[in-house]
């Protein structure tokens, strides 16, 4: 239904604000169709605009949910794969969002490049830096390097959270031949880690401590 206007939209720069926000409706929308109900902890750690928003991976409703909960104008860095869903295509063949094919190099820098352009016109980022849904989740897998580069180069916070149950909500081995059901989706929204002071000699140890903080959040969870 949303499609004619999420087209209009998403087909000029000017129009993108307004389509984030009709993103954000959608993913309610979605939600409220599913019997799905968001509790996020943690809102209040999100800084001033911009920073890089950086989440575990666990279902393919993780996207839906993260509309519910980054405030302001954010994008995605999402897999190219993305460009043969259908209503995901458009969201990232328009520019809105930005597709990166890790097997390019060249892709890869050219995504970094408008991620880069995109905080700098005061967006957000949100990058699930797992690089897709392991069949083990919700173990963590290894990040990659990318969203923790972005933020040192650009000196802007790093959030991290976690999707706390949300492959119990959509298991998401296989998109077409998976099971899923109505609840509560439980996200935390981790405090915020600076780069101001970092270079690019701590992409790795801003990388581990970010995961390391994610999976320390989601032990607690288990735990409770």
């Amino acid at each position: 239904m949303l499609y004619p206007a999420f087209h209009f939209l998403t087909g000029k720069r000017k129009y993108w604000p307004a389509a984030v926000k009709l993103e954000k409706f959608w993913g309610q929308m979605i939600m409220a169709l599913t019997f799905v109900r968001l509790r996020a902890v943690g809102k209040e750690n999100f800084p001033e605009p911009p920073f890089v928003v950086v989440s575990n991976h666990a279902s393919y409703i993780d996207t839906v949910l993260m509309y519910g909960i980054v405030p302001g104008n954010f994008a995605f860095i999402g897999k190219g794969e993305l460009l043969n869903w259908p209503l995901f295509a458009r969201f990232f063949r328009s520019g809105l969002n930005i597709p990166v094919f890790r097997q390019s190099l060249k892709n890869a820098a050219q995504a970094m490049d408008l991620a880069d352009q995109r905080i700098k016109d005061d967006w957000s980022i949100a990058i699930f830096p797992e690089g897709g849904i392991l069949p083990e989740a919700p173990r963590i897998a290894p990040f990659r390097n990318g969203a923790f580069s972005l933020a040192i180069q650009n000196g802007v916070p790093v959030v991290p959270v976690l999707m706390a149950n949300s492959y119990k909500i959509f298991e998401s081995l296989d998109l077409f031949a998976t099971s899923g059901r109505p609840g509560v989706a439980r996200i935390r929204i981790l405090e915020p880690i600076q780069t101001t002071e970092l270079s690019d000699a701590d992409i790795i140890t801003l990388r581990e401590r970010v995961r390391n903080t994610i999976i320390k959040a989601q032990t607690e969870y288990e735990d409770r």
